[in-house]
C-alpha cells in the first residue's frame, strides 16, 4: 500500500487484533512496534484482494501497560501517513489509535 505524507485512507484490518512485537525502542518513551495486515478499500468501498503486512510505531502512554507479546485492538478505521527521516532518507510512517486487550 502506498501512502503519501498527510494522506488518510480507509482500511479494513484483517482481524482487529494485532500484537506488540518488540520491546520499547532504546531512547524512546513508551514506543512499541506492532505488526498488522491492512486491506485498502477502493472508491466503491470494496475491500482490495491484496493485503500488506506493515509494521508501525505505537505511541504508548506510560499508564497503558503495553508490553512485548501483548495483543492490542485498533480503535480507528483509518491510518494517517507522515514522513520522517531514517537512515539518511525519508520514510513514510503510519498513525492510528490502539488499546490494550484485557487478559
Amino acid at each position: 500500500m502506498t501512502m503519501r505524507a498527510g494522506q488518510t485512507q480507509s482500511v479494513r484490518f484483517d482481524g482487529l487484533l494485532t500484537w506488540v512485537s518488540e520491546p520499547p525502542w532504546q531512547g524512546t518513551s513508551g514506543k512499541f512496534r506492532v505488526g498488522l495486515i491492512v486491506k485498502p478499500l477502493d472508491g466503491q468501498g470494496t475491500v482490495s484482494r491484496g493485503g500488506d503486512e506493515i509494521r508501525v510505531t505505537l505511541d504508548s502512554p506510560p499508564d497503558s501497560g503495553f508490553a512485548a507479546g501483548d495483543r492490542v485492538e485498533l480503535l480507528s478505521p483509518y491510518v494517517r501517513a507522515y514522513e520522517f527521516l531514517a537512515g539518511g532518507g525519508t520514510e513514510i510512517g503510519l498513525m492510528f489509535k490502539a488499546a490494550a486487550l484485557q487478559s
